[in-house]
């Protein structure tokens, strides 16, 4: 279940919130304003005010302040399954706490380090951080440490596909809970999984009468995420029974709470702003880098210089000094030449983020060559890993209204540059981009049986993007070299 690590976290923030010894900064306001919005269940607005809080702690140099909002950012990334996101920033969250020697704090990451390896199926590193976490016990916080040892043993059965294991674990999880009296909502967590390991498992009449009773649970505890993940649960299982009718009204429950609980839009927004804070965040740090080894040239110039004055006394150290003096100046001119290779590729990533040229949608040519020769490999490189993260993404590439022009707003650039580094990489333009990513989609949604089983063809082009069929089957056998549904019989008949 992907909607609710972040309620099943809300201990940890609690906990490292309780641990915390900030002051009165910028960063601990924007981060209390960022915890409102996200306990109003506005995970967009409480992602955006993060990251400004992010960028407030690392101006202010406060430790505490960027833990707290890496974790936090990590746990909305995951809600949206922004699952590579997600433990990244798990990892430097953690990686921050190990920096302060907050072993309390990497000891309460821990858990959701594990989950974020689940949700990737790396299972290696999964098992190794799910190793330290049983390692690290929490002695202030022994019941939710336990809870958690008990949990994540269930999320590396489910990941593993070993149903049954899983299932029991969630349940030692559950009567561990109620044993030590927690909030009902560790009782809901492992209901809530269950119910999805029996849709799974095709045991939909088990899933059918547990998704009705997380649904109660959930309004009772007023959980909008657990009551999203009832509602898919009861959605699925009812498709798979035939019920279809029942299918349909909890698919209508399950769309019209899912769009109030999560804005993609603003979602989208608010990557990109995270993903511009990062840009600077490592341009600031290789800045660092060339500002202490410009500091260090110096400081070895005026050594070298000493080692010269007393050179005269022994030709030994003479000879020392020679060799000193060279390497120390083969030094300084690599970083001078460094310097000016960075001022110059600042110089035209700047000129080529703020550039306002359009082409056509469909220009196949690259821009022209001064253009082209304003552009190096490493801002190529970066327009390029920037078009990639949004043509993965399906819920981008699935608007209809989606084009060119979209794409070049979303990763700050324009059509010029889009056109020709799309060009340059694969050949083709960007139509003819687009429509193979969406038609990998289409394939995905078209076998995978848990999730789209009940979904027929019209409903899955739809889902990804195409408003009829004809542009649909004739991009889906430009791509696949058949159609939609010979592809589908033939993935079934495989599997």
């Amino acid at each position: 279940m992907q909607d609710y690590l972040r309620r099943l976290c809300i201990v940890v923030l609690l906990i490292l919130t309780a641990t915390a010894t900030w002051g009165g900064t910028k960063a601990r306001q924007l981060t209390d304003q960022a915890s409102a919005l996200y306990k109003a269940d506005r995970l967009s607005d409480a992602l955006d005010m993060y990251i400004s809080a992010l960028k407030t702690a690392v101006e202010e140099d406060d430790k505490q302040s960027q833990m707290i909002c890496y974790c936090d950012i990590g746990i909305i990334y995951d809600a949206f399954g922004d699952y590579l996101t997600s433990t990244d920033s798990f990892l430097r969250a953690y990686e921050v706490a190990a920096g302060m020697g907050d072993a309390s704090a990497q000891a309460n990451l821990l858990p959701n380090i594990v989950v974020g390896f689940c949700r990737l199926g790396d299972m290696e590193n999964a098992h190794r951080y799910y190793e330290m976490e049983k390692r690290n016990v929490s002695r202030e916080k022994y019941d939710y440490w336990q809870y958690y040892v008990y949990y994540n043993e269930a999320r590396i059965c489910t990941a593993e596909k070993n149903y049954e294991q899983a299932i029991a674990a969630h349940r030692r999880a559950e009567d561990y809970a109620r044993r030590r009296g927690m909030d009902d909502h560790y009782l809901l967590y492992q209901q809530s999984e269950i119910g999805n390991i029996y849709v799974k498992t095709g045991h939909y009449d088990e899933a059918i009468a547990l998704g009705h009773r997380c649904e109660d649970e959930a309004r009772r505890l007023g959980s909008g995420e657990l009551l999203v993940n009832a509602y898919k649960m009861l959605t699925d299982a009812y498709a798979m029974t035939g019920c279809q009718s029942q299918a349909d009204r909890y698919r209508e429950l399950y769309v019209a709470l899912n769009d109030s609980v999560y804005n993609q839009r603003k979602f989208n927004d608010a990557r990109f702003h995270h993903a511009q804070l990062e840009d600077r965040l490592k341009t600031a740090h290789i800045e660092e880098l060339d500002h202490r080894l410009s500091r260090g040239a110096w400081l070895t110039i005026s050594v070298s210089v000493l080692l010269a004055v007393l050179g005269v006394f022994s030709i030994v150290i003479a000879r020392k000094n020679r060799h000193l003096r060279q390497a120390q100046m083969l030094l300084i001119e690599k970083n001078r030449q460094l310097a000016e290779q960075s001022q110059r590729q600042r110089e035209m990533l700047g000129s080529y983020l703020n550039g306002t040229d359009a082409q056509t949608e469909d220009m196949e040519q690259p821009a022209d060559a001064t253009r082209q020769a304003t552009m190096t490999s490493d801002a190529a490189a970066l327009l390029l890993k920037r078009i990639l993260s949004v043509m993965s993404d399906p819920n981008i590439i699935s608007n209809p209204d989606f084009n060119q022009q979209t794409l070049a707003t979303m990763v700050k650039s324009n059509t010029s540059y889009v056109s020709w580094v799309i060009n340059e990489t694969y050949g083709k333009n960007f139509k003819t981009l687009l429509n193979e990513y969406r038609i990998n989609e289409a394939c995905r949604r078209l076998t995978d049986t848990d999730h789209f089983g009940h979904f027929t063809i019209q409903a899955i082009y739809e889902s990804v993007g195409y408003n009829n069929a004809n542009s649909f089957i004739r991009a889906f056998k430009r791509v696949c070299g058949m159609t939609p549904s010979v592809y589908q019989q033939l993935a079934r008949q495989n599997e």
